[in-house]
């Protein structure tokens, strides 16, 4: 089941705004009031109002243009820790995928408890879960589906426009759950291409898919331990499958990176999350699992049920020096050149072709060898 997130960041631009929070403070663009803060709600001022009827209410509340606000989108990088990527939509709001978490709902309301102003939707897609943002807290729709298309306003179906939203209102449509019962060629005549579309949000389908963008440059893999980290050898194993997933990423971007960070996901505590800025770049399976081996030589306290890699500040690769290796680490030897090997010694003889390895030295060398080896003599 897929868990889409939305996240809205109320009040956002008056908190960067450089005044005093305990009186009233409204944000405008383009001459409409955008945000406003409790102080300017309780003087009667609301969103959406023009900036000259909002000035004569409250004269003494302070204005800020959002152009001239120096915006700091911190509270990203908090939800990160929660999630591989986030998809940036505005700097208050974004989305994320939590499919693959354990306990999505669990990071919900540690998110909420972390930032008591950030509302959180949650829906098996895009839509339903921006429809199901509540003024505070979290709302979880995506295991009652049903219950929430059929008493869902059309106001709040964010698949259609602001014109389709009044044309459906206007044709009597006041709930998704009342335009189900119309027909896909009904809606097509009404509404041409877009009645499609419409008709299949209707019955709760649609985009879940989140273009991870944030933070740039990164690539990130997950593995869960189901039952918990009961031991060494089941942490080596993920630590394998997560160097092979990395390795495959890099490879497709052509990539490489120093900076790693290893998050435990914990079963009762939030995250614990360790950075180290490698000395040479990881490129490679081996070199990632070499790497996260000694990141996870110690443990942090508390059952660990998950744990996410990140490797951040990627730049193309320059191949002008070595992955950083296991010194136990053994050379494997590609299977299919030795099956190419194979098939030539069979068909023209064991000797056609030599290994380094099997190229036996002169005898005139190996006496000069052991000579200087013996006398210290060139």
């Amino acid at each position: 089941m897929h868990y889409i997130f939305y996240l809205w960041m109320d009040q956002f631009y008056v908190s960067q705004a450089p005044a005093d929070h305990k009186s009233p403070i409204v944000v405008t663009h383009e001459g409409v009031t955008v945000d406003v803060n409790d102080a300017a709600i309780q003087a009667q001022l609301e969103l959406g109002m023009k900036v000259s009827a909002a000035k004569s209410i409250c004269p003494k509340a302070a204005f800020f243009e959002m152009s001239q606000l120096k915006l700091e989108t911190t509270w990203w990088d908090g939800v990160i820790e929660y999630v591989d990527g986030l998809e940036p939509l505005a700097p208050h709001a974004a989305m994320a995928d939590f499919s693959g978490h354990a306990s999505p709902f669990e990071f919900a309301e540690s998110l909420c408890a972390r930032y008591p102003r950030l509302c959180i939707g949650i829906g098996p897609n895009r839509w339903m879960a921006e429809s199901a943002l509540p003024p505070r807290g979290w709302r979880e729709i995506s295991t009652q589906v049903p219950l929430f298309l059929a008493t869902c306003p059309i106001s709040r179906f964010s698949v259609a426009t602001i014109g389709e939203k009044e044309r459906l209102y206007w044709l009597g449509y006041e709930t998704v759950g009342e335009l189900q019962s119309v027909g896909l060629a009904q809606l097509t005549k009404q509404f041409d291409r877009r009645g499609l579309e419409l008709h299949r949000a209707a019955r709760g389908f649609g985009d879940a898919k989140v273009s991870a963008s944030y933070p740039p440059d990164s690539v990130s893999a997950r593995q869960f331990f189901s039952g918990g980290l009961s031991d060494r050898q089941i942490l080596e194993n993920g630590l394998v499958k997560l160097s092979a997933e990395l390795g495959q990423l890099l490879r497709e971007k052509d990539a490489q990176a120093k900076w790693v960070d290893v998050i435990f996901e914990l079963d009762q505590s939030p995250p614990f999350t360790v950075g180290r800025n490698f000395s040479k770049h990881l490129h490679s399976p081996g070199g990632l699992l070499s790497g996260l081996a000694l990141m996870t030589r110690e443990l942090p306290d508390g059952e660990i049920v998950g744990i996410r890699v990140r490797l951040r500040e990627m730049h193309k690769s320059s191949r002008v020096q070595q992955s950083l290796h296991s010194i136990n680490a053994k050379t494997e030897r590609n299977s299919s050149v030795v099956h190419a090997l194979s098939l030539v010694k069979s068909t023209f003889g064991e000797n056609v072709i030599l290994l380094g390895s099997e190229i036996e030295e002169p005898r005139r060398k190996r006496v000069l060898r052991a000579w200087k080896d013996a006398t210290g003599w060139a």
